[in-house]
């Protein structure tokens, strides 16, 4: 009775396979997901002294295992099962065993439709004795569970793309109860993908496992070389496929369908990965808000002597055009769009405004940086913590979507957190030709500039060379962009404290903009720009003025104490007096500089000033005045070249041409050299010419220190 039951249970067994088989050879052709199921059927051989209490047993198990493939060819699987086994008992018995359990499993392809592998599973089991009726010893052990352990070795071959057999051998222990050698022959059918597919000529073309990544417009050149997603390609047919050719297309966003990187060929039951690229045109900037849009994904193949093409859509999610991840800080350089019209305007009347007031003595890109500061503030922009996508929580998440301005919008909204004003920095200074770059600390982002001086020279020009950035031979100033109401001296000094904080921990990095452009190129905003006021002109110049004269003085101030000490010890020596005042004149302090060359002829005449406040009165244009203090110091030293071309020129200033030529000759007589480098006052030069040389040369003046 008890083997007639046994039968039973493997026939219905047998039955529901055979069933479950049907749908699979009917769906021959469709694609497959990683998901499936499977009905295993074996045999469990006892082990050890098992051999001696139990035969030779049956059951099946059921089973759901999710591939997860590792590369082309290797697969790690999840498996749960579900299982029953019939095992029969020399004492004229048996046990019936029902299990659940889950393990994992790595596979490998060896063959197109060929596979083997290992798994490991484990569970719960309980054992039930059938009929105790004649063995009264066992009353009380009619039934129990345990946990058990179990693993094996298998091979699978693929007859269908969603029909597999399987063939595997494991040893599995109950704990406490039994061991055994378990034989199976299984069929697992694999549920079709939920791919989306736009009519498939050619069935045995498949693509599943895609994943593309949600798109950021401003970066639509990068993805030109840079993948934004992959997929798998699947031959699930009979013939080998050639000459594989894989395009991505985005309709009204690409002009044309884009090539992506894929395999040239496949044999029946082999899979590749594919690498998804796309050319997006300028069309995607103008996306302000997200959206989805559809993406194509074409596959051509040969066959045969058949050419085949398969289109799948898949959905692709665009964020607005001021949308980015801090994942890669770079990735703010695309937005500093130094062409933007508005933003070239703006940068070059304040280059203009600095022109106006160069300073002797003080460098170019330094005081261009300080103009470019302060014309901030005189625009009336302020710093405004954006409360939805504040800058120091979202850098600290690199998945964060953060909403960046363009250096436009940012002049044309008058307001911006600390990266969209460090991207408007960086877009002047590159505007007018100076390097910047981004500064950035745990929390925070601000920007910095070249001085074009390598860190020896400006180690020597610069009383506080700690409050300066030198990297790989080069010399940046950082500038807090959000210390806008302080002016640019207050700025210097945060950055700089900010840098030398975290630097010290390794926290900080410099990137500059144009190596960070190679990999994300700026673009443009499109669309009009909305009328964005320059800043006012005397208004600006007088806080360049201001604020220069601040730096000057913050720099000058330990040599001028040095210089005063040393002229109250010598008791106001002329020496020293013109030496303060050469300092001063050189950085473009008149009234200080001439009140010391005055006190410096306090004690008589003496050269060196007389002719150093000659230039100061050519340069403030009282040309009577300098060509009386000029001449004086012709009586004391009448063959000195710096006082020769310092009376020529006043004297060609009050159109006494004829004598300032006649000076001229002399100069050139004394010194070629030098008066080469004035040849519109010996008259040889056009009249045109003239005036572009004396234009040019004008801030030229020779200080004469001893």
């Amino acid at each position: 009775m008890r083997n007639t039951r046994c039968g039973r249970c493997l026939f219905l067994l047998a039955v529901l396979h055979f069933f479950l088989a049907l749908p699979v050879v009917a769906q021959q052709e469709a694609e497959t997901s990683p998901l499936s199921l499977g009905i295993v059927p074996g045999v469990n051989l006892p082990l050890g002294e098992d051999r001696e209490i139990f035969a030779f047993g049956g059951g099946t198990d059921l089973r759901a295992r999710v591939r997860l493939p590792l590369a082309a060819a290797l697969d790690l699987s999840g498996l749960l099962s579900a299982g029953y086994v019939y095992t029969p008992v020399k004492a004229d018995t048996a046990v019936s065993t029902i299990s659940a359990g889950a393990g994992a499993g790595l596979g490998r392809r060896i063959f197109p439709r060929l596979s083997l592998g290992f798994y490991l599973k484990g569970g719960y089991f309980y054992s039930l004795i059938n009929d105790t009726s004649d063995l009264p010893d066992w009353e009380e052990r009619s039934g129990g569970g345990n946990l058990f352990l179990a693993g094996g070795l298998g091979a699978e071959f693929r007859l269908l793309p969603s029909l597999s057999l399987g063939l595997d051998a494991a040893y599995r222990e109950n704990l406490d109860f039994s061991r055994s050698l378990v034989l199976s022959l299984g069929c697992y059918y694999h549920l079709p993908a939920r791919m989306k597919q736009q009519g498939l000529p050619f069935p045995g073309l498949v693509i599943d496992g895609s994943r593309i990544e949600p798109v950021f417009p401003v970066f639509h050149v990068y993805y030109d070389d840079h993948s934004l997603g992959s997929a798998v390609l699947r031959n699930t047919g009979a013939r080998a496929m050639e000459d594989i050719r894989v395009t991505l297309y985005v309709e009204r966003y690409m002009a044309d369908p884009k090539l992506c990187a894929a395999p040239e060929r496949l044999e029946p039951g082999e899979e590749g990965g594919i690498e998804l690229f796309a050319l997006f045109n300028d069309a995607l900037l103008e996306i302000t808000e997200s959206t989805k849009v559809s993406a194509r994904i074409s596959v051509e193949c040969r066959a045969g002597d058949r050419q085949h093409r398969n289109t799948f859509s898949e959905t692709l999610t665009v964020y607005d055009r001021n949308a980015m991840t801090w994942d890669d800080d770079r990735k703010a350089a695309a937005f500093v769009t130094l062409k933007d019209p508005t933003v070239l305007s703006f940068a070059r009347a304040v280059s203009a405004a600095v022109k106006r007031r160069e300073i002797p003595g003080v460098n170019a890109h330094l005081l261009t940086g300080l103009a470019m500061h302060q014309a901030l503030g005189v625009a009336s922009l302020s710093y405004v913590i954006d409360p939805t996508t504040p800058y120091t929580a979202f850098s600290r998440d690199s998945l964060a979507v953060d909403y960046l301005q363009f250096p436009r919008q940012t002049l044309e909204y008058g307001t911006g957190d600390c990266d969209d004003l460090t991207i408007l920095t960086c877009a002047l200074l590159e505007g007018v030709g100076i390097e910047s770059a981004f500064v950035t600390v745990p929390g925070h982002i601000f920007a910095a500039f070249s001085l074009n001086l390598s860190p020896a020279e400006a180690k020597k020009q610069f009383l506080r060379p700690e409050d300066l950035i030198f990297l790989q031979g080069k010399t940046w100033l950082p500038l807090e962009t959000t210390e806008i109401d302080g002016g640019f001296l207050a700025a210097w000094d945060a950055g700089a404290r900010q840098w030398r904080e975290h630097q010290a921990r390794g926290q900080a990095r410099l990137y500059p903009t144009a190596a960070s452009w190679k990999l994300y190129p700026p673009v443009g905003l499109p669309g009009a720009a909305a009328d964005s006021a320059l800043p006012d002109e005397d208004a600006l110049s007088e806080s360049i003025r201001s604020e220069a004269e601040r730096l000057v003085r913050r720099e000058l101030a330990p040599r001028i104490a040095r210089l005063q000490s040393q002229l109250d010890a010598s008791g106001n020596s002329p020496r020293i007096s013109n030496r303060l005042g050469v300092l001063y004149a050189r950085y473009g302090l008149f009234d200080e500089a001439e009140e010391a060359f005055r006190a410096a002829l306090a004690g008589g005449e003496y050269g060196p000033a007389l002719l150093n406040l000659g230039n100061i009165s050519f340069l403030k244009e009282r040309y009577r005045e300098g060509k009386e203090y000029l001449e004086r110091a012709a009586a004391l030293t009448p063959e000195s070249p710096r006082l020769l071309l310092a009376l020529a020129r006043v004297r060609h200033a009050l159109e006494e041409y004829a004598l300032a030529e006649q000076t001229y000759t002399r100069l050139e007589a004394l010194d070629p050299e030098l008066a080469a480098q004035f040849a519109f006052l010996g008259g040889g030069a056009s009249g045109s010419s003239r005036a572009a040389e004396a234009a040019r040369l004008r801030e030229v003046i020779l200080w004469e220190e001893e």
